[in-house]
């Protein structure tokens, strides 16, 4: 009982520690409408997202970061913690978005050498003097981007990396949405597979067409009230169902 009780109490630590790396609140941005959490369904978890506002190209520049290291719990918050680490360090210095990211890699695989761990990662700049959205999909699930004017769902899936820790010589290339597409009223979605995976009593996901549809009829309201409308129709579908996986999400509407 004692040895349960400090292994217990580690673990509230790990806990406190983790959730002080997590954004507290969201940027308050002229343009820009954020929302952003991460539920762990454990103690510690290893889903990662991220608000850095930082200078690439000599241009202000918000990034926008969200993954989800494989496994759960214990080891997977420290590997977290390294790839958090690692991307601000890195964003600290000079450099394209795409060579940020492949220098990221080659810490991470460091990392994670012959443990048979990696992380997914989706990684977004936006540009808001120039109105660009620059990104890296390392592994991770498009981002959604949404055009009310036009009722539609576009797919950010372009540059399908492999995810972080696998190789290190793997070279990221940045995608960058259209010129002249980017603009005032869209709606960008950002998730980890916890959302769409997850499951009710009756082995049903709740997969990508349901958070569309709530991203259209709430399309006129804050990004705050989009994530918890999403958040409240997952724990709906769900019913008594615990969470088997964390649960991290980030909208943001281009005012």
């Amino acid at each position: 009982l004692k040895d349960r009780y400090e292994i217990l109490k580690s673990l509230d630590i790990a806990k406190e520690v983790q959730q002080k790396l997590l954004p507290h609140g969201v940027p308050t941005i002229d343009g820009l409408d954020i929302a952003g959490k991460s539920i762990y369904c454990d103690q510690t978890g290893g889903d990662y997202i991220d608000f850095i506002d930082t200078q690439i190209e000599g241009n202000r520049t918000q990034i926008i970061a969200i993954g989800d290291v494989s496994g759960h719990g214990v080891p997977s918050a420290l590997l977290m913690a390294s790839a958090r680490a690692f991307l601000r360090q890195r964003l600290a210095l000079s450099g394209t978005l795409d060579q940020i990211i492949n220098d990221v890699n080659v810490q991470f695989c460091n990392d994670v050498q012959q443990t048979g761990r990696f992380m997914t990662l989706f990684v977004c700049a936006l540009d808001l003097s120039k109105y660009t959205l620059k990104w890296i999909r390392a592994g991770h699930d498009p981002a959604l981007l949404y055009d009310p004017t036009v009722d539609e769902f576009s797919e950010l899936k372009q540059g399908g990396g492999i995810p972080l820790g696998i190789d290190e010589t793997y070279i990221y290339q940045e995608s960058t949405v259209p010129k002249n597409t980017f603009k005032s009223g869209q709606i960008l979605f950002i998730g980890t597979d916890g959302i769409w995976e997850s499951r009710n009593e009756n082995k049903e996901m709740f997969g990508k067409e349901r958070v569309k549809k709530i991203i259209r009829e709430n399309k006129d309201v804050k990004a705050q009230k989009i994530m918890a409308e999403l958040l409240d129709a997952l724990d709906t579908f769900m019913g008594s169902i615990v969470h088997s996986d964390d649960v991290t999400l980030i909208v943001v509407k281009i005012q």
